[in-house]
């Protein structure tokens, strides 16, 4: 989360596909909270419902700006504007908030920091995200930023279609604790740990109350094939790395890059930075880095929720596509497509050859 938190100040378009509970929409408001002290503008939030963004402003935004001595500086006696939805600070900026279906809080707004919470949900509001976007930052140019995360559903939803347009995806790496080889987050890769022929003979339910329960599920290394439990996440998350999907990471790499952030950091000024949680660009363009970067994250890996969890959400969403849409986007922040086998032509090609003349019924029907 460190490095995403990073990328708001480098990254001219930020997106970050998400599982819930991961705490990316806090990172967002944190760095926001630290630019109106560092790089002051004007900063807007959309939600999908106009109930969320009136919590936002009231129970997130607020509490967080009067906690802090700093922040609280910023604000007039009277900062919380409900009529139209916006935080006022005293250094001449704001933070906006609006709701999908109206936004008419946001006409004519020149934001530097643009944040939009769930786009899968703005569909109805039929909203194109990019021209929105653009038109709202321009005066800004590159020095603004726009953030869009969320869970897709569909490939034709907003969010996803923000992830394909983004060039340099990058997952989360770990070190597996038996092999030390570096792997992103799978689902095929977690493993129910159930008894044999427990589904089969109590089903998916009991299965489910009974994998929370003694908490059977854990984690197969794709390497080595050793089994991962929980407390395994601490460390292997303390010496993660952000890097392409299909990447084939090493300590060698880790250790070359981390070299050139030191160096990188004495030129900028900037504090010394930490060895890992970096993005590893050795099989990527650095030329790209400042323009669009797409992170994902997946609950697989969250500390808040354990295997056993992620295994019972799974097993009460047998049978129901429905179900299982929201648990791949909620839980892993992916898309769900079950796998369809399609007909060869050929076979009914090779069946019309040798079938009957039309209208005879068959011998067995006799």
């Amino acid at each position: 989360m460190r490095r995403i938190i990073d990328a708001f100040r480098i990254t001219r378009i930020l997106t970050v596909l998400k599982s819930q509970r991961c705490g990316m929409s806090l990172a967002a408001r944190c760095f926001l909270a630290w630019a109106m002290l560092y790089a002051p503008g004007n900063g807007g939030i959309i939600w999908p419902t106009k109930e969320l963004a009136r919590d936002s402003i009231e129970n997130e935004l607020a509490p967080m700006f009067r906690q802090n001595p700093a922040l609280e500086s910023l604000m007039p006696p009277r900062a919380i504007d409900f009529r139209q939805f916006k935080l006022r600070l005293d250094n001449h900026c704001y933070i906006q908030t609006g709701w999908a279906t109206s936004l008419n809080t946001m006409i004519a707004k020149t934001l530097r920091y643009l944040y939009l919470e769930e786009p899968a949900e703005y569909e109805n509001a039929k909203l194109d995200i990019k021209e929105f976007s653009s038109a709202r930052t321009t005066t800004w140019r590159d020095r603004a930023t726009i953030a869009i995360f969320g869970h897709p559903r569909t490939r034709q939803d907003a969010m996803w279609a923000a992830w394909e347009q983004a060039p340099v995806k990058l997952f989360w790496h770990r070190p597996c604790p038996h092999c030390e080889q570096y792997f992103p987050p799978a689902w095929q890769n977690v493993r129910l740990g159930l008894p044999d022929d427990f589904r089969r003979e109590h089903g998916n339910v009991a299965a489910a109350t009974y994998a929370l329960l003694n908490d059977t599920a854990w984690e197969e290394c794709p390497h080595c094939h050793a089994e991962i439990r929980e407390h395994h996440k601490h460390d292997m998350n303390l010496r993660g790395v952000w890097a392409a999907e299909d990447a084939q990471i090493t300590e060698e790499e880790i250790d070359r890059e981390h070299q050139l952030q030191i160096e990188l950091a004495h030129f900028t000024g900037d504090p010394k930075p930490y060895k890992y949680g970096n993005i590893i660009w050795m099989h990527l363009d650095r030329g790209i880095e400042q323009h669009h970067l797409g992170f994902h994250i997946s609950a697989i890996y969250s500390p808040w929720v354990s295997y056993s969890e992620l295994a019972m959400h799974w097993l009460n969403a047998q049978g129901n596509a429905g179900r299982l849409v929201n648990f791949f986007a909620t839980y892993l922040g992916w898309l769900y497509e079950p796998e369809s086998k399609g007909v060869a032509r050929s076979i009914f090609t090779k069946k019309r050859d040798t079938a009957p003349p039309p209208r005879l019924l068959p011998p067995w029907t006799t």
